[in-house]
C-alpha cells in the first residue's frame, strides 16, 4: 500500500494506476522512469513524472502575478485575465496557477446536460466535475476555439507554455516556463524558448479557463474555491431544486408555453459571430440531442453573472474569497430564499 501511494504523487497518476505498477513490479517514483513502466504510463502522466520536481514545489503570488503580466503582454487586450483558486482566496502560496479569461465576443452558455436535472435528485448531489473541462474535443472544436487559436497558441510562440496536460476549447492544463524580466523588460523569446527546448528554468502548473461573459460570477465562483465551500453551495443549490455548475445557477423550469424561452432567462442565446461560432453550434446541437427524451421543460438561467446573486438566490449573505472554506459556511446562512424568484 506504501508503494501505491508513493506513486500517486505523479500528477494524473490513479489509484488504479499505481496499483498495475505495483503488480508490474514497480516500487518507487524513480522506476517509474524505466522503460517497462515508463510505457505503461499516458502522455499527461509521463508530462508529470518529468517536471515532478517542478510542479511539487509551491508557487508564490509574485510569480502568479509575473504569470498573469505576461499573458496580459502577449495576448489580446481585450480579454479580461484574473488569477483565481487559493491566490484569490489569498493564500501566501499557491499549489498552481488559475487563471480566469474572458471576451466580450464569447458569450454562449450551455445549457446543462440531461443529468444536472438527475443530479438535483442524487444523493452524490455537491460533487463537482472540473470546471470548463468539455471532455475530448474534436478536431473543428480546436480550430475554432478562442481560448486555443488566441491565447495558448500566442502564449506557445512566447516560450511561455511548455507542455500540455490536456487542451480543450474552453480549458488548458499544463505545463509553464516562469518568465523572467531583463533590464525591466521580458526576456527575448529566443531565449525562452531554447531555455524551453533543454527544459532549463522554473516550471509551474498552469490552468487557463475561458468563460461567457455572462457566466462571470459562476466562473470566479466556481474557481475561487475552495472545494468545500463549492461543494456547500451545490448541495444548497439541490435541496432547492436547482443546479448551480461553472456557467450558472439553474432551475428547471416546467412550465412550458408555446413560445420559446427567451435569451436573457435561458442558455439558449445565439452564440457569437467571432471564431468560437462553430464550436457554439455544434456543441448546441449535441446539448440540444442530449434533452430529447426529458420530462417537458428547459433549464432557466436564474443568476449568472454576479456572485453576490447567486449567493442571495441560496439563502447566504456574500461571502469574501478570503473566507470561503468550510469553517465560513454556518454564519453565511440567512434563510431561504423567496418563493417566486
Amino acid at each position: 500500500m506504501r508503494h501505491i501511494a508513493d506513486l500517486q504523487t505523479i500528477p494524473a497518476v490513479g489509484q488504479r494506476t499505481a496499483t498495475e505498477l505495483v503488480d508490474a513490479g514497480c516500487t518507487s517514483v524513480a522506476d517509474m522512469h524505466l522503460p517497462q513502466y515508463n510505457k505503461m504510463l499516458t502522455s499527461a502522466q509521463r508530462i508529470g513524472l518529468l517536471y515532478l520536481d517542478h510542479i511539487n514545489e509551491p508557487v508564490s503570488r509574485e510569480e502568479a502575478e509575473d504569470v498573469i503580466e505576461f499573458i496580459r503582454y502577449h495576448i489580446s487586450s481585450k480579454f479580461e485575465v484574473h488569477l483565481m483558486g487559493s491566490y484569490r482566496r489569498d493564500s501566501s502560496t499557491l499549489s498552481d496557477i488559475d487563471v480566469l479569461l474572458f471576451h466580450p465576443s464569447y458569450i454562449h452558455i450551455p445549457t446543462p446536460r440531461p443529468s444536472a436535472l438527475d443530479f438535483t435528485r442524487s444523493r452524490s448531489r455537491g460533487k463537482q466535475p472540473h470546471p470548463f473541462n468539455t471532455g475530448r474535443p474534436t478536431v473543428a472544436q480546436r480550430q475554432n476555439s478562442p481560448l486555443i487559436q488566441d491565447v495558448v497558441h500566442p502564449l506557445e510562440a512566447a516560450g511561455l507554455l511548455a507542455t500540455p496536460l490536456m487542451a480543450g476549447p474552453r480549458k488548458w492544463q499544463g505545463v509553464a516556463l516562469l518568465p523572467k524580466k531583463v533590464d525591466g523588460a521580458w526576456e527575448e523569446v529566443g531565449v525562452r524558448l531554447r531555455d524551453l527546448r533543454a527544459k532549463r528554468g522554473v516550471y509551474r502548473r498552469l490552468d487557463l479557463n475561458l468563460a461567457p461573459m455572462k457566466s462571470r460570477g459562476a466562473a470566479m465562483l466556481a474557481l475561487t474555491g475552495d472545494v468545500d465551500f463549492v461543494r456547500s453551495l451545490r448541495v444548497t443549490a439541490c435541496k432547492l431544486g436547482m443546479h448551480l455548475n461553472e456557467y450558472g445557477l439553474w432551475r428547471w423550469n416546467t412550465n412550458v408555453t408555446a413560445s420559446t424561452p427567451s435569451a436573457s432567462s435561458t442558455s439558449t442565446s445565439p452564440p457569437s459571430s467571432s471564431s468560437s461560432a462553430d464550436e457554439d453550434e455544434e456543441q448546441e446541437q449535441k446539448e440540444t440531442e442530449d434533452s430529447e427524451g426529458m420530462e417537458d421543460g428547459f433549464w432557466e438561467l436564474i443568476e449568472g453573472e454576479n456572485e453576490e446573486g447567486i449567493m442571495r438566490e441560496l439563502g447566504m449573505n456574500y461571502v469574501p474569497p478570503d473566507k470561503r472554506n468550510f469553517r465560513f459556511l454556518k454564519g453565511s446562512k440567512r434563510g431561504r430564499p423567496r418563493k417566486g424568484r
